[in-house]
Protein backbone atom coordinates (compact mmCIF):
# COMPACT_ATOMS: atom_id res chain seq x y z
CA UNK A 1 0.00 0.00 0.00
CA UNK A 2 1.32 3.52 -0.42
CA UNK A 3 2.88 5.26 2.07
CA UNK A 4 2.27 9.16 3.82
CA UNK A 5 4.72 11.84 4.51
CA UNK A 6 5.66 10.40 7.76
CA UNK A 7 5.57 6.48 6.69
CA UNK A 8 1.85 4.88 7.52
CA UNK A 9 -0.01 3.27 5.89
CA UNK A 10 -2.67 5.89 3.43
CA UNK A 11 -6.15 4.84 2.28
CA UNK A 12 -8.44 7.14 -0.11
CA UNK A 13 -11.14 7.87 2.65
CA UNK A 14 -13.69 5.79 1.25
CA UNK A 15 -15.78 3.13 2.05
CA UNK A 16 -13.66 0.53 -0.07
CA UNK A 17 -10.99 1.24 0.95
CA UNK A 18 -11.13 -0.88 4.34
CA UNK A 19 -9.48 -3.87 2.77
CA UNK A 20 -6.27 -3.61 0.67
CA UNK A 21 -4.69 -4.19 -2.36
CA UNK A 22 -7.40 -5.21 -5.15
CA UNK A 23 -11.43 -4.44 -4.43
CA UNK A 24 -14.03 -4.37 -6.89
CA UNK A 25 -16.98 -2.56 -7.16
CA UNK A 26 -19.18 -5.45 -8.00
CA UNK A 27 -18.22 -7.14 -4.95
CA UNK A 28 -19.16 -4.22 -2.94
CA UNK A 29 -22.85 -4.50 -4.70
CA UNK A 30 -23.13 -7.78 -3.88
CA UNK A 31 -22.06 -7.57 -0.35
CA UNK A 32 -24.50 -4.04 -0.40
CA UNK A 33 -27.68 -5.31 -2.25
CA UNK A 34 -29.63 -2.17 -1.09
CA UNK A 35 -27.32 0.19 -1.69
CA UNK A 36 -28.28 2.17 -4.64
CA UNK A 37 -25.81 4.83 -4.63
CA UNK A 38 -23.40 2.45 -4.55
CA UNK A 39 -24.19 1.31 -7.88
CA UNK A 40 -24.53 4.48 -8.85
CA UNK A 41 -21.28 5.66 -7.81
CA UNK A 42 -19.96 3.22 -10.59
CA UNK A 43 -16.76 2.16 -11.93
CA UNK A 44 -14.84 -0.59 -10.43
CA UNK A 45 -12.25 0.67 -7.99
CA UNK A 46 -8.58 -1.12 -7.51
CA UNK A 47 -6.38 -0.09 -4.48
CA UNK A 48 -2.71 0.16 -3.96
CA UNK A 49 -1.55 0.37 -7.26
CA UNK A 50 0.98 3.02 -7.87
CA UNK A 51 -0.75 5.07 -10.70
CA UNK A 52 -3.17 5.27 -7.66
CA UNK A 53 -1.00 6.67 -5.23
CA UNK A 54 -3.59 8.95 -2.72
CA UNK A 55 -2.85 12.39 -2.79
CA UNK A 56 -2.66 14.81 -0.40
CA UNK A 57 -5.51 15.11 0.54
CA UNK A 58 -6.16 11.71 1.53
CA UNK A 59 -5.76 10.94 5.35
CA UNK A 60 -3.34 8.32 7.19
CA UNK A 61 -5.26 4.94 8.15
CA UNK A 62 -4.41 6.26 11.85
CA UNK A 63 -6.60 9.18 11.18
CA UNK A 64 -9.39 7.02 11.60
CA UNK A 65 -8.80 5.97 15.14
CA UNK A 66 -8.46 2.44 16.55
CA UNK A 67 -12.10 1.51 16.26
CA UNK A 68 -11.39 2.69 12.33
CA UNK A 69 -10.95 0.40 9.54
CA UNK A 70 -7.66 -0.90 9.21
CA UNK A 71 -6.58 -1.26 5.27
CA UNK A 72 -5.06 -4.94 6.11
CA UNK A 73 -8.30 -5.73 7.99
CA UNK A 74 -10.83 -8.54 6.61
CA UNK A 75 -8.32 -9.26 3.62
CA UNK A 76 -9.30 -12.51 2.82
CA UNK A 77 -12.95 -11.21 3.96
CA UNK A 78 -15.73 -12.40 2.07
CA UNK A 79 -19.02 -10.15 1.04
CA UNK A 80 -20.66 -10.45 4.54
CA UNK A 81 -17.14 -9.33 6.76
CA UNK A 82 -17.19 -6.55 4.55
CA UNK A 83 -20.33 -5.50 5.11
CA UNK A 84 -20.08 -5.61 9.02
CA UNK A 85 -16.52 -3.94 8.64
CA UNK A 86 -17.77 -0.75 6.55
CA UNK A 87 -21.27 -0.27 8.55
CA UNK A 88 -19.59 -0.12 12.00
CA UNK A 89 -16.28 1.81 11.14
CA UNK A 90 -15.82 5.23 12.69
CA UNK A 91 -15.07 6.66 8.80
CA UNK A 92 -18.32 6.97 7.78
CA UNK A 93 -19.50 9.16 10.50
CA UNK A 94 -16.20 11.66 9.84
CA UNK A 95 -16.88 11.93 6.28
CA UNK A 96 -17.41 16.01 5.93
CA UNK A 97 -18.74 15.61 2.48
CA UNK A 98 -16.22 18.15 0.82
CA UNK A 99 -16.20 16.04 -2.12
CA UNK A 100 -12.25 16.57 -2.95
CA UNK A 101 -12.53 12.58 -2.59
CA UNK A 102 -15.19 12.32 -5.54
CA UNK A 103 -12.98 14.90 -7.36
CA UNK A 104 -10.10 13.43 -7.70
CA UNK A 105 -10.43 9.78 -7.72
CA UNK A 106 -8.20 8.59 -10.18
CA UNK A 107 -11.16 6.34 -11.42
CA UNK A 108 -14.12 8.55 -11.21
CA UNK A 109 -15.71 6.97 -8.27
CA UNK A 110 -18.39 8.89 -6.62
CA UNK A 111 -16.66 8.17 -3.22
CA UNK A 112 -18.84 10.69 -1.52
CA UNK A 113 -22.17 9.40 -3.01
CA UNK A 114 -21.39 5.93 -1.33
CA UNK A 115 -20.25 7.18 2.05
CA UNK A 116 -23.48 9.18 2.15
CA UNK A 117 -25.23 5.87 1.12
CA UNK A 118 -23.34 3.43 3.69
CA UNK A 119 -24.17 6.04 6.25
CA UNK A 120 -27.90 5.72 5.35
CA UNK A 121 -27.45 2.18 5.86
CA UNK A 122 -26.42 2.03 9.07
CA UNK A 123 -28.89 3.68 10.35
CA UNK A 124 -32.01 2.13 8.50
CA UNK A 125 -30.38 -0.66 9.84
CA UNK A 126 -30.08 0.40 13.70
CA UNK A 127 -26.38 -0.01 13.68
CA UNK A 128 -24.86 1.90 16.50
CA UNK A 129 -23.19 4.68 15.02
CA UNK A 130 -18.66 4.70 16.26
CA UNK A 131 -19.47 8.32 16.59
CA UNK A 132 -22.69 8.83 18.25
CA UNK A 133 -23.05 13.03 18.18
CA UNK A 134 -22.93 13.06 14.32
CA UNK A 135 -26.33 10.92 13.87
CA UNK A 136 -27.65 13.41 16.81
CA UNK A 137 -26.75 16.25 15.12
CA UNK A 138 -28.43 15.11 11.96
CA UNK A 139 -32.23 14.52 13.73
CA UNK A 140 -31.86 17.77 15.38
CA UNK A 141 -30.79 20.00 12.21
CA UNK A 142 -33.31 18.02 9.73
CA UNK A 143 -36.31 18.34 12.76
CA UNK A 144 -35.07 22.33 12.62
CA UNK A 145 -35.66 22.19 8.77
CA UNK A 146 -38.86 20.25 9.16
CA UNK A 147 -40.73 22.84 11.50
CA UNK A 148 -39.31 26.21 9.98
CA UNK A 149 -38.04 25.52 6.51
CA UNK A 150 -34.63 26.60 7.56
CA UNK A 151 -32.30 25.51 10.18
CA UNK A 152 -32.21 26.73 13.33
CA UNK A 153 -29.10 26.87 14.90
CA UNK A 154 -29.61 27.70 18.41
CA UNK A 155 -32.24 24.92 19.15
CA UNK A 156 -29.62 22.33 17.28
CA UNK A 157 -27.05 23.39 19.70
CA UNK A 158 -29.09 23.31 22.61
CA UNK A 159 -30.62 19.36 21.30
CA UNK A 160 -27.46 18.04 20.26
CA UNK A 161 -25.49 19.32 23.92
CA UNK A 162 -28.97 18.00 25.95
CA UNK A 163 -28.49 14.57 24.11
CA UNK A 164 -24.51 14.02 24.84
CA UNK A 165 -25.13 14.92 28.31
CA UNK A 166 -27.34 12.13 28.49
CA UNK A 167 -25.60 10.37 27.42
CA UNK A 168 -22.25 11.35 29.43
CA UNK A 169 -20.51 12.63 26.31
CA UNK A 170 -20.65 15.77 26.78
CA UNK A 171 -17.28 17.69 27.87
CA UNK A 172 -18.40 20.55 30.95
CA UNK A 173 -15.31 21.65 31.35
CA UNK A 174 -14.96 23.10 27.38
CA UNK A 175 -18.91 23.80 27.31
CA UNK A 176 -18.46 26.43 30.82
CA UNK A 177 -15.10 27.68 29.67
CA UNK A 178 -15.28 27.82 25.76
CA UNK A 179 -18.56 27.81 24.44
CA UNK A 180 -21.17 29.09 26.38
CA UNK A 181 -18.77 32.45 26.32
CA UNK A 182 -18.52 32.18 22.53
CA UNK A 183 -22.20 31.83 22.87
CA UNK A 184 -23.43 34.72 24.28
CA UNK A 185 -20.49 36.69 22.67
CA UNK A 186 -22.09 35.24 19.28
CA UNK A 187 -25.90 36.34 20.80
CA UNK A 188 -24.77 40.01 21.41
CA UNK A 189 -23.38 40.39 17.88
CA UNK A 190 -26.30 38.95 16.58
CA UNK A 191 -24.54 36.04 14.59
CA UNK A 192 -26.78 33.66 16.91
CA UNK A 193 -30.55 34.17 16.75
CA UNK A 194 -32.63 33.40 19.87
CA UNK A 195 -35.68 32.83 17.98
CA UNK A 196 -35.69 30.82 14.65
CA UNK A 197 -35.94 32.34 10.63
CA UNK A 198 -38.94 30.68 9.29
CA UNK A 199 -39.42 30.21 5.76
CA UNK A 200 -42.75 31.61 5.40
CA UNK A 201 -44.87 29.93 2.05
CA UNK A 202 -45.85 32.98 -0.20
CA UNK A 203 -46.79 33.49 -3.86
CA UNK A 204 -43.83 34.55 -5.77
CA UNK A 205 -43.55 37.84 -7.03
CA UNK A 206 -43.56 36.85 -10.88
CA UNK A 207 -41.64 40.05 -11.71
CA UNK A 208 -38.95 38.86 -14.08
CA UNK A 209 -35.26 40.63 -13.29
CA UNK A 210 -35.81 44.16 -15.44
CA UNK A 211 -31.88 44.18 -16.93
CA UNK A 212 -28.60 41.62 -16.43
CA UNK A 213 -27.75 43.34 -13.83
CA UNK A 214 -30.46 42.12 -11.49
CA UNK A 215 -29.70 38.69 -9.91
CA UNK A 216 -31.05 35.49 -7.96
CA UNK A 217 -29.57 35.29 -4.23
CA UNK A 218 -29.55 32.65 -2.08
CA UNK A 219 -28.02 33.41 1.24
CA UNK A 220 -28.35 30.23 2.90
CA UNK A 221 -29.36 29.56 6.38
CA UNK A 222 -25.68 30.25 7.81
CA UNK A 223 -25.77 33.80 6.15
CA UNK A 224 -28.86 34.67 8.14
CA UNK A 225 -27.23 34.25 11.53
CA UNK A 226 -23.60 33.03 12.28
CA UNK A 227 -22.06 34.17 9.18
CA UNK A 228 -24.20 37.49 8.95
CA UNK A 229 -20.86 38.82 8.28
CA UNK A 230 -20.50 37.08 4.78
CA UNK A 231 -24.03 38.26 4.08
CA UNK A 232 -23.16 41.97 4.66
CA UNK A 233 -19.92 41.61 2.78
CA UNK A 234 -21.82 40.32 -0.22
CA UNK A 235 -24.55 42.67 -0.52
CA UNK A 236 -21.52 45.44 -0.08
CA UNK A 237 -19.60 44.01 -3.01
CA UNK A 238 -22.65 43.34 -5.05
CA UNK A 239 -23.65 47.05 -4.87
CA UNK A 240 -20.45 48.86 -5.65
CA UNK A 241 -20.43 46.46 -8.56
CA UNK A 242 -23.60 47.45 -9.60
CA UNK A 243 -25.82 43.98 -8.91
CA UNK A 244 -29.26 44.17 -7.52
CA UNK A 245 -29.74 40.99 -5.35
CA UNK A 246 -32.78 39.34 -5.25
CA UNK A 247 -33.70 36.87 -2.11
CA UNK A 248 -36.70 35.40 -2.81
CA UNK A 249 -38.98 34.96 0.13
CA UNK A 250 -40.08 31.38 1.42
CA UNK A 251 -36.75 29.94 0.15
CA UNK A 252 -35.66 26.88 2.33
CA UNK A 253 -32.88 25.27 3.74
CA UNK A 254 -30.51 23.16 0.88
CA UNK A 255 -30.53 20.23 3.66
CA UNK A 256 -27.27 20.40 3.80
CA UNK A 257 -25.19 17.26 5.68
CA UNK A 258 -28.16 16.60 7.38
CA UNK A 259 -30.43 15.99 4.59
CA UNK A 260 -28.11 14.18 2.20
CA UNK A 261 -26.24 11.78 4.91
CA UNK A 262 -30.29 10.38 5.93
CA UNK A 263 -32.23 10.79 2.68
CA UNK A 264 -30.70 11.17 -0.80
CA UNK A 265 -34.40 12.23 -2.23
CA UNK A 266 -34.51 14.94 0.36
CA UNK A 267 -31.22 15.83 -0.83
CA UNK A 268 -32.14 16.61 -3.79
CA UNK A 269 -36.02 17.74 -3.21
CA UNK A 270 -34.92 20.49 -1.24
CA UNK A 271 -32.80 22.35 -3.48
CA UNK A 272 -35.33 21.74 -6.12
CA UNK A 273 -37.96 23.45 -4.37
CA UNK A 274 -35.66 26.89 -4.06
CA UNK A 275 -34.91 26.27 -8.04
CA UNK A 276 -38.57 26.05 -8.66
CA UNK A 277 -39.56 29.05 -6.48
CA UNK A 278 -36.05 31.31 -8.72
CA UNK A 279 -37.97 29.98 -11.96
CA UNK A 280 -41.83 31.39 -11.00
CA UNK A 281 -40.05 34.38 -9.96
CA UNK A 282 -38.65 34.63 -13.63
CA UNK A 283 -35.00 34.16 -12.62
CA UNK A 284 -32.52 31.96 -14.87
CA UNK A 285 -29.07 32.71 -12.79
CA UNK A 286 -28.76 32.50 -9.08
CA UNK A 287 -25.56 32.96 -7.04
CA UNK A 288 -24.88 31.58 -3.92
CA UNK A 289 -22.46 32.50 -0.91
CA UNK A 290 -22.21 29.38 1.15
CA UNK A 291 -19.78 26.58 -0.47
CA UNK A 292 -22.30 23.81 0.81
CA UNK A 293 -25.60 25.59 -0.73
CA UNK A 294 -23.54 25.34 -4.14
CA UNK A 295 -22.17 22.06 -3.65
CA UNK A 296 -26.12 21.09 -3.12
CA UNK A 297 -27.65 22.60 -5.56
CA UNK A 298 -25.03 21.51 -8.44
CA UNK A 299 -25.12 17.99 -7.07
CA UNK A 300 -29.05 18.17 -7.33
CA UNK A 301 -29.13 19.70 -10.80
CA UNK A 302 -26.67 16.42 -11.72
CA UNK A 303 -28.72 13.85 -10.05
CA UNK A 304 -31.50 15.31 -11.91
CA UNK A 305 -30.12 15.23 -15.36
CA UNK A 306 -28.64 11.94 -15.05
CA UNK A 307 -31.74 10.14 -13.23
CA UNK A 308 -35.37 10.29 -15.54
CA UNK A 309 -36.77 8.41 -12.59
CA UNK A 310 -35.71 10.76 -9.66
CA UNK A 311 -36.84 13.73 -11.52
CA UNK A 312 -39.97 12.60 -12.24
CA UNK A 313 -40.60 11.75 -8.14
CA UNK A 314 -38.63 15.38 -7.68
CA UNK A 315 -40.89 17.09 -10.01
CA UNK A 316 -44.20 15.56 -8.39
CA UNK A 317 -43.25 16.63 -4.68
CA UNK A 318 -41.78 20.07 -5.71
CA UNK A 319 -43.13 21.45 -9.11
CA UNK A 320 -40.05 21.88 -10.38
CA UNK A 321 -39.12 19.89 -13.73
CA UNK A 322 -35.51 20.61 -14.14
CA UNK A 323 -34.62 21.67 -17.63
CA UNK A 324 -31.09 23.28 -18.07
CA UNK A 325 -32.03 26.48 -17.99
CA UNK A 326 -31.44 27.19 -14.66
CA UNK A 327 -27.48 28.42 -13.65
CA UNK A 328 -26.38 28.52 -10.22
CA UNK A 329 -22.92 29.50 -9.47
CA UNK A 330 -21.06 30.29 -6.66
CA UNK A 331 -20.28 33.95 -6.14
CA UNK A 332 -16.66 33.80 -7.33
CA UNK A 333 -17.90 32.41 -10.29
CA UNK A 334 -20.44 35.49 -10.35
CA UNK A 335 -17.89 38.02 -9.80
CA UNK A 336 -15.53 36.34 -12.55
CA UNK A 337 -17.71 35.24 -15.46
CA UNK A 338 -20.68 36.91 -15.09
CA UNK A 339 -19.23 40.27 -13.82
CA UNK A 340 -16.40 40.43 -15.61
CA UNK A 341 -12.41 40.93 -14.42
CA UNK A 342 -12.83 44.21 -16.62
CA UNK A 343 -15.78 45.32 -14.87
CA UNK A 344 -14.45 44.87 -11.48
CA UNK A 345 -11.36 46.80 -12.43
CA UNK A 346 -13.18 49.82 -13.86
CA UNK A 347 -14.44 50.08 -10.03
CA UNK A 348 -11.38 50.13 -8.16
CA UNK A 349 -10.62 53.03 -6.27
CA UNK A 350 -7.95 52.72 -4.24
CA UNK A 351 -5.34 50.55 -6.75
CA UNK A 352 -2.68 48.31 -5.19
CA UNK A 353 -0.27 48.67 -8.16
CA UNK A 354 2.11 50.68 -5.71
CA UNK A 355 2.00 48.53 -2.81
CA UNK A 356 5.64 47.22 -2.42
CA UNK A 357 5.55 43.70 -0.26
CA UNK A 358 8.97 42.73 1.16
Amino acid sequence: MPSGRGGEQCVYLGPYLFVPEVLQLDRLGRAFPSADAAAAAGGSLHLGRPQDAPGPHCLPVDAHGPKGAHPHAGEAAGAAGLRDLVLNSRTIWLCAACETCSTRCPQGIDIALVMDALEIMAQREGIKPKVRPVPWFYKAANRGIDWFGRMYELGLMAELYARMFLAGELNLQQLFKYDVPMALKMLQTGKLKLLPSVARAKAPSKVPPQDKDTIGYYPGCSLHATGIEYDMSMRAVAEALGLTLVEPEGWVCCGTSPAHSTDHFRAIALPAKNLALMEEMGYSYVTMPCAACFSRFRIAMHELEADEGLAKRVEEATGYRHTGGMRVDNVLATFVDYVGLDRIAARVTKPLDVLKVS
